[in-house]
């Protein structure tokens, strides 16, 4: 069998869109999902952005506060030293040491010096400068008489108050210097010396700076170096160039306080945040920092949550408005997709009730409209199919009512029985008995079709072995034709006893046998098979004979169609018998079809159920839907080719017959020819194979779960 479809195999696609529901929510998910990354990306740029300008301000605002506790550390220091100056008897003595350096006198100073260090435990030495930049008095023995005189200490110190940074015996020290006078006279200046140790611990608090920051500072001399790093973070000379490259910014603004941001990588190789702050009153340099890390995972996670949160609240969304859309879109299309497959079912009373106030509405008014006019149609050919069945039944039984008499009749009369006939008149007669048999058959044949479209056919079903009913049907036809000298054999597997009535199993078998004989030539084989298969009894009766074309194939099971070849002339017949088989195998919800080939003999096969089928349903049977088909392709041809349609038409069905291979072979034709475009031709096809499709289809799906059977 030609196949018109070709089975789809899965198609992503079609499983995304292959409905209208899916659509909608594929195309909201998708629409949905293409706004969160649009929304979730500048969400997080803007975010980045504020959250780093957050961070930098935080961590402008830590260095600044940092800068800040170190200057308050250093103005406490500077106040205490301050203090020591102010002592009026410090002055004096001083005052008179440096008019009389008596021992006694330096011992006093010496005294009085310890007294105020021992106040100030940070205090490590505290020394007297004379005007000349000498040492002259200290409690650290090891500085008397050291030089001084170019230091800043002792140059800004003979003005004001200050703290400076200076190596004494390789060991830098905080060194906080102040004038000391009398009378408005400078006497010299009064030194302290204090180690980093201090300093270090206010440098090293982390509050403010989360898990990985820190603050790092240095001695900066005026052009900008770094002269001693303060902090115990610099063990090495890689992080002195590591602050140096981090508070970069610093040379700028050596004379003011500013601060700095700066994105950069650290001694680590860490990505960091940094602000960097100079303190100009006592030189250092000041670097906070905080890796960028500890900064944006917070960020990232803060996303993802948000993103996730989106999805979550998108596939919810989603639902609820699929949900809607189901009621307002899909659930009308539902109804009418239901109507309409009751509809195909031939199911007319069908209708819709869509209040949808849109094109649904109006597509349901519509069908609605269209479903009662096929209603009042279907009404019509009911009642037009029942006057015809009621005409057909009620004139062959008219018809059937004179036979009888007729019949014996002109059997009496050629049994001599109203006096002797010469020859002719007993050949004339036995023609006259011959037709009014073939009469009476067709009678019986016409009275058997219209019981079945009536559904009148009658069942006798019986507890029955159909092994027995095969081998006796084929007995019998052994004896028909035997002059052809044709071979029948059986290939009957096990069958179970079922309900069945045998003599219309017997009636099937023998009009299938009874065609076989016909068109197998002498000495011939026919071969008849039974086995039980998928819930069926499935028969085939195989011949080795001429065949049948494609285009005889059609229409064989239709009534009155008979294959024109020289064995059917001779054998006689009505053209009825495989319809009323059809008829009969149809009627218990079985199928009947066949396998030909021109040349290579023909398969008939028909099926039974196991359990009979006892409400019995009309069969249309006078009605050829491939005469319909054909009638429709005709007008096809018409439409695409012009007047000539109808002729080609005609003069195709004669050449070829109308089959699928047949009209694509046509159409092609036509294209190469220049008589159609490609596109026209394209419509042309799929016009005819929507026509053909159908019945296609049914014969191949009858068919195809059967045939496997017999396959070796």
């Amino acid at each position: 069998m030609a196949n018109i479809t070709e089975q789809e195999g899965f198609s992503l696609k079609k499983f995304l869109f292959g409905k209208i529901e899916r659509k909608i929510t594929v195309s909201f998910i998708i629409l949905s999902f293409c706004i969160i990354l649009i929304e979730s990306f500048i969400f997080y740029q803007i975010t980045a952005d504020f959250s780093k300008e957050q961070i930098k301000d935080h961590v402008e605002t830590v260095a600044n506060l940092r800068a800040g506790h170190i200057e308050t550390y250093f103005d406490w220091d500077t106040e205490r030293i301050g203090l020591i100056t102010s002592r009026t008897q410090l002055k004096i003595d001083i005052a008179n040491y440096t008019k009389n350096s008596s021992e006694d006198l330096k011992k006093e100073i010496i005294t009085k010096l310890n007294d105020s260090r021992s106040s100030i435990e940070e205090i490590e030495c505290i020394c007297f400068i004379n005007l000349d930049g000498n040492v002259v008095v200290c409690d650290d023995q090891r500085l008397v008489g050291r030089d001084y005189s170019q230091e800043d200490f002792f140059i800004n110190g003979k003005m004001k108050e200050g703290a400076y940074f200076f190596k004494i015996e390789d060991k830098w020290k905080i060194i906080f210097s102040a004038p000391i006078s009398q009378n408005d006279k400078l006497l010299g200046v009064i030194i302290t010396s204090e180690s980093t140790d201090e300093l270090n611990k206010v440098i090293e608090q982390r509050t403010g700076l989360g898990q990985t920051g820190e603050v790092l500072i240095a001695f900066i001399d005026k052009t900008g170096n770094i002269v001693y790093p303060i902090s115990r973070l610099f063990e090495n000379e890689s992080s002195v160039m590591d602050f140096k490259k981090l508070a970069e910014p610093m040379k700028n603004a050596l004379e003011g306080k500013s601060v700095f941001f700066e994105s950069a990588l650290d001694y680590r190789n860490v990505k960091v945040i940094a602000a960097s702050t100079y303190i100009p009153s006592v030189r250092l340099g000041l670097v906070a920092k905080i890796d960028w890390n500890e900064v944006i995972l917070p960020i990232r996670y803060r996303f993802i949550r948000i993103f996730i949160f989106s999805i979550l609240f998108i596939f919810i969304l989603a639902l609820f408005i699929i949900n809607i859309l189901s009621k307002k879109i899909t659930t009308p299309i539902r109804e009418l997709i239901t109507a309409t497959e009751k509809v195909s079912n031939k199911d007319f009373k069908a209708r819709v009730n869509i209040k949808s106030h849109d094109e649904l509405e109006e597509l349901a008014k519509s069908f609605n409209k269209t479903t009662e006019i096929l209603e009042n149609l279907d009404k019509e050919k009911n009642q037009i199919d029942k006057a015809k069945t009621e005409f057909l039944s009620i004139t062959s039984h008219e018809l059937r009512s004179p036979m009888t008499p007729m019949k014996a009749q002109l059997q009496m009369v050629l049994g001599n029985y109203f006096g002797k006939l010469n020859k002719e008149q007993r050949e004339s007669l036995q023609i006259v008995l011959n037709n009014t048999e073939r009469l009476d058959k067709i009678i019986v044949d016409f009275l058997e079709i219209s019981r079945i479209e009536a559904a009148r056919l009658k069942f006798s079903f019986i507890k029955a072995d159909l092994t027995k009913t095969i081998n006796s049907v084929v007995n019998e036809m052994k004896g028909f034709m035997p002059e052809k000298k044709i071979k029948i054999e059986t290939k009957i597997e096990k069958l179970p006893i079922i309900e069945v009535d045998p003599d219309r199993v017997s009636q099937v078998l023998r009009n299938l046998i009874n065609n076989a004989i016909k068109f197998t030539p002498e000495n011939g084989k026919i071969e008849v098979s039974a086995k039980v298969h998928s819930g069926m009894i499935l028969f085939s009766v195989k011949d080795n004979g001429l065949g049948i074309s494609e285009k005889n194939q059609r229409r064989l099971f239709e009534p009155f169609y008979q294959v024109t070849s020289m064995y059917q002339h001779k054998g006689g017949g009505t053209g009825l018998g495989l319809a009323i088989s059809r008829g009969i195998v149809e009627s218990q919800n079985g199928k009947i079809w066949l396998i030909s080939q021109e040349g290579n003999g023909t398969i008939f096969y028909f099926t039974i159920p196991l359990k009979p089928v006892r409400e019995i349903r009309g069969i249309r049977m006078l009605l050829s839907k491939n005469q319909q088909s054909e009638d429709m392709i005709k007008s096809i041809f018409q439409e695409y080719i012009g007047p000539l349609g109808v002729k080609e038409f005609e003069d195709l069905s004669a050449r070829e017959g109308i089959t699928l291979g047949s009209l694509m072979d046509y159409i092609g034709f036509l294209v190469k020819k220049g008589i159609l475009t490609y596109d026209k031709s394209e419509e042309f096809k799929n016009r005819v194979i929507l026509v053909l499709s159908e019945k296609e289809e049914k014969e191949e799906k009858s068919g195809e779960a059967f045939v496997s059977a017999f396959k070796d």
